[in-house]
């Protein structure tokens, strides 16, 4: 048990770093915790839609079946949850009026996140971030998964509980927005 523990650890630990490494590469993380320990679920770059809505609002959609979990179980539940198959997509509205487009260093970037049929707007901390010539926005937020209507799930007979918060980290090019 312990060193299952370990290796979850581990395997989180290193999703994270590679999140935020040298060689960017656009990716959105998921941290997920329990009761047990935590892991995280990746969507990378090239899985990114990225649209434009009207003159001022950016939509990047991440399909959920391009998450990538430390185990296919933990996807097939993940796809589950979500209802992939009804809602491909979990999207992100950015309004481009938002300080983000003119930034400094940090600024509050009010942020619509829909899942399934269920929207809430969340203000996430972003920061422009240059590496190899190319601008990316990094950030992050946690979010309740009760606020979309999902109810954390149970595994292994209820020993193991998913907490109702996630961890949305992310570090997107610029130019996807």
């Amino acid at each position: 048990m312990v060193c299952l523990k370990l290796k979850y650890m581990l395997v989180s630990f290193l999703l994270f770093c590679s999140s935020f490494t040298m060689n960017a590469q656009g990716k959105v993380e998921i941290q997920v915790y329990t009761n047990v320990n935590k892991f995280s679920c990746t969507c990378e770059e090239a899985s990114f839609v990225s649209e434009v809505n009207d003159a001022s609002e950016r939509v990047l959609k991440l399909p959920v079946s391009a998450l990538k979990c430390p185990s296919k179980a933990m996807e097939r539940d993940l796809r589950e949850l979500f209802e992939a198959d009804k809602y491909p997509y979990i999207s992100l509205y950015l309004d481009e009026n938002n300080s983000a487009y003119v930034a400094s260093n940090k600024d509050d970037v009010k942020t619509l996140i829909k899942v399934k049929q269920k929207q809430n707007r969340y203000d996430f901390q972003i920061s422009e971030h240059e590496e190899d010539g190319e601008t990316y926005l990094k950030g992050k937020e946690k979010v309740s998964l009760l606020d979309f209507d999902i109810e954390p799930p149970t595994k292994a007979l209820g020993m193991i509980k998913v907490k109702d918060s996630v961890l949305i980290s992310f570090l997107i090019p610029a130019e996807k927005l």
